[in-house]
């Protein structure tokens, strides 16, 4: 059996397709394209339009389900094509380092909003009074 080779869009080619003026909207993740045009999004497109041009792989996976994440085979077109004489594009390995502390800051994101729901959560049930303080039980 024979491959069919991919095809191959470079990042101006991306931004071009930004879903403005009736033109097509593509999206990159890991270094993936999807034509995400005729996609209705829970968010709405501009959640789709956000950071257009830049690789969205990471925020994809945190947020999106598994049937999401398989769902988006649907609308693959093509690959991220990398750059000329040695140089790739700004989402390949320009940008790797930053790429690295962006995931570090992005880790901590979930405890702290853990936390925060926990918190809410607790004082919450406080103020409906589950949870007993302890200067209310010495008053009886």
């Amino acid at each position: 059996m024979v491959e069919k080779e991919l095809k191959q869009y470079t990042i101006e080619q991306i931004k071009q397709n930004d879903g403005k003026n009736d033109r097509p909207l593509w999206v990159i993740i890991h270094n993936k394209i999807y034509d995400v045009t005729s996609f209705n999004h829970p968010g709405g497109s501009e959640a789709l339009k956000d950071d257009h041009g830049e690789d969205r792989g990471e925020e994809f996976d945190s947020i999106h389900s598994k049937t999401a994440k398989n769902d988006k085979e649907k609308y693959f077109i093509g690959i991220l094509k990398k750059e000329e004489e040695g140089k790739e594009n700004k989402v390949n390995k320009n940008d790797e380092k930053d790429n690295k502390k962006q995931q570090k800051g992005g880790n901590m994101r979930m405890p702290l909003l853990m936390m925060l729901f926990a918190y809410i959560f607790i004082f919450k049930l406080n103020l409906i009074g589950l949870f007993t303080r302890p200067s209310e039980i010495y008053k009886k």
